[in-house]
């Protein structure tokens, strides 16, 4: 009876757990983004999918684990000319108006959301259409933790739930 060595059989078996792990940590179909930087968390990060060529917002969750404030200043990415933060429509003067935002607080021991309908990334000037299941880096300019990149996904226009 053939039976395998156990040197080949404890390599293939590591071969597999390894392919196993590497599958369960990749980013296929990914709904959203997370990561870490030192005390703040990132997570439910996407862009929906935009109906103008020449923006696209993108939401995402901050929680800030640590016992000192810190603030998202800026942000950039290599699908956009620019980045800008933004507090969503406000009402002046009878019209709904778009206020930019020089930075968002994240207190202390505190989550704060870009979320539809309040604040959020404007990505200015795509330089490529953005469509349902691409991935788009984008990284975050934090005042006090730096800088953080993410691999964040596209999703339908109707953003997280419409997944």
């Amino acid at each position: 009876m053939n039976r395998l060595h156990p040197y080949l059989f404890a390599s293939l078996l590591c071969s597999l757990l390894l392919a196993l792990l590497l599958l369960g940590c990749g980013s296929g179909g990914a709904k959203s983004a997370s990561a870490r930087i030192g005390d703040l968390t990132i997570t439910d990060a996407y862009i929906p999918a935009p109906a103008s060529p020449d923006v696209a917002a993108v939401y995402f969750t901050v929680k800030n684990n640590g016992a000192k404030d810190d603030a998202l200043v800026g942000a950039t990415s290599p699908v956009a000319q620019s980045a800008s933060l933004h507090n969503e429509m406000t009402m002046q003067g009878g019209s709904m108006m778009m206020m930019p935002l020089q930075e968002i607080a994240i207190p202390a021991h505190q989550t704060v959301s870009l979320r539809v309908g309040g604040m959020h990334l404007m990505l200015e000037n795509l330089k490529q259409k953005l469509q349902k299941g691409q991935h788009v880096q984008v990284t975050l300019q934090f005042k006090n933790a730096g800088s953080l990149t993410l691999n964040v996904p596209v999703t339908d226009a109707g953003g997280m739930n419409g997944m």
